[in-house]
């Protein structure tokens, strides 16, 4: 929003650290203050095969966010 970056760094989501098994999924829901009507997000997750012990990225590609005020 306004061309502003945050950038959002810490351990886990939302302060767990799911372990997930072949197939398994974890959701979980969020927020963020915009400081105009729209904005985008744009991140990646950290991970590490248990089994392997080999870390990886999981990209999360970009996702506009808009206030519901600013839809028609």
């Amino acid at each position: 929003a306004l061309n502003n970056v945050e950038i959002v760094d810490g351990e886990g989501v939302i302060g767990k650290k799911p372990v997930l098994k072949p197939g398994e999924s974890h959701t979980y829901n969020s927020g963020c203050l915009l400081s105009s009507p729209f904005g985008a997000m744009q991140g990646h997750y950290s991970m590490v095969n248990f089994t392997t012990t080999k870390k990886f990225r999981v990209v999360i590609p970009t996702f506009k966010l808009s206030a519901p005020f600013a839809l028609n």
